[in-house]
């Protein structure tokens, strides 16, 4: 459940937040919403899309970037304010929503908001960690995502800045957003990657980065149905399912299929590691009590000869959509 403001460009002014914690008090009292939903983020990715503090438009410069921190932060205190006091329901308020974690921009968002905030003002973090296409590291959505969850716990590993917080946080972060288009057009974030099976790779690449730098978080790929299904709209083609159309019946896309065989083969991890990372080659050890499961991938175009010792004649191969082949 994302809460939000009185406009998509307009923070909550300080004259709405009585109204807007007697209709959040009200809205989480429902019976509808107090039997489906657990998790509340506070916005959609505020240092981004919202640009109106108290009725004035400010700017992403310094100055800019305080006020949306300091109204932002007022939305989080109301809205916690609120869940404490709904009886029979333990509801869990995530924060920050940001998108494009690692510019400088979005720390500084995220800096200033924990300036403003208390350690009972909010339960964990959220993260819309879109990794782009072009030219991204192996490893890099790991320490992206390490340098927000270091700054609000007091870690000073990787993280450059003059304060650090000590909100001690142990709730699993949530990445609330990602995901990759297969639009044929690129869209200024990169996210789009020509076709459905390079969609496909993109988006297990992404879960397998997110899950080696913390097996528990939560992740929420965007999105499983069509919001748009222009082949030129690099905003279009997200879906993991295509809508029932006059061209093609509801259906699968090979995202889909990679997501569900990866979940299937990786749900019980208890812990999950590189293995290998060179030669254009990848191993990730996903470790369960049962058995183990290795994520294979390389980024040659030309494939490569896997030359890996699972320590075990007992091995299961599938491919990534999940069919068996030996």
């Amino acid at each position: 459940l994302k809460t939000v403001g009185s406009t998509k460009s307009d923070f909550l002014r300080e004259t709405e937040v009585e109204e807007y914690k007697e209709y959040l008090r009200n809205f989480l009292n429902t019976e509808l919403i107090k039997n489906n939903v657990t998790k509340i983020e506070v916005m959609n990715e505020p240092s981004h899309l919202y640009n109106i503090v108290d009725g004035f438009a400010v700017s992403d410069d310094d100055s800019g970037i305080e006020k949306k921190a300091e109204a932002y932060a007022r939305m989080v205190k109301a809205t916690k304010e609120v869940v404490d006091t709904i009886e029979d329901k333990d509801y869990k308020v995530g924060i920050l929503s940001l998108t494009g974690i690692s510019t400088e921009a979005a720390k500084k968002f995220a800096d200033l908001t924990f300036k403003n905030l208390s350690i009972d003002d909010f339960d964990t973090l959220t993260l819309h960690p879109y990794l782009s296409v072009s030219n991204s590291p192996e490893g890099i959505l790991g320490k992206q995502v390490d340098y927000y969850k270091n700054l609000a716990n007091g870690v000073e590993s990787g993280v450059n800045t003059e304060n650090y917080y000590y909100f001690n946080k142990t709730e699993p972060m949530w990445h609330t957003e990602f995901g990759y288009s297969s639009s044929k057009e690129t869209n200024s974030a990169n996210l789009s990657v020509k076709d459905e099976y390079e969609q496909a790779k993109m988006v297990i690449r992404a879960l397998d980065e997110l899950k080696q730098n913390n097996p528990n978080d939560l992740t929420y790929i965007y999105e499983i149905s069509s919001g748009g299904t222009d082949i030129d709209e690099p905003e279009d083609n997200f879906e993991m399912i295509r809508s029932c159309n006059s061209e093609h019946p509801y259906s699968a896309k090979f995202s889909y299929l990679a997501v569900a065989n990866y979940n299937s083969l990786t749900a019980n991890a208890t812990d999950v590691s590189r293995e290998i990372a060179s030669n254009n080659q990848y191993v990730t050890k996903y470790q369960m009590s049962n058995r183990d499961t290795y994520l294979v991938r390389t980024t040659s175009k030309y494939g490569s000869i896997l030359d890996y010792d699972f320590g075990t004649n007992n091995v299961y191969y599938y491919d990534l959509f999940g069919w068996y082949f030996g």
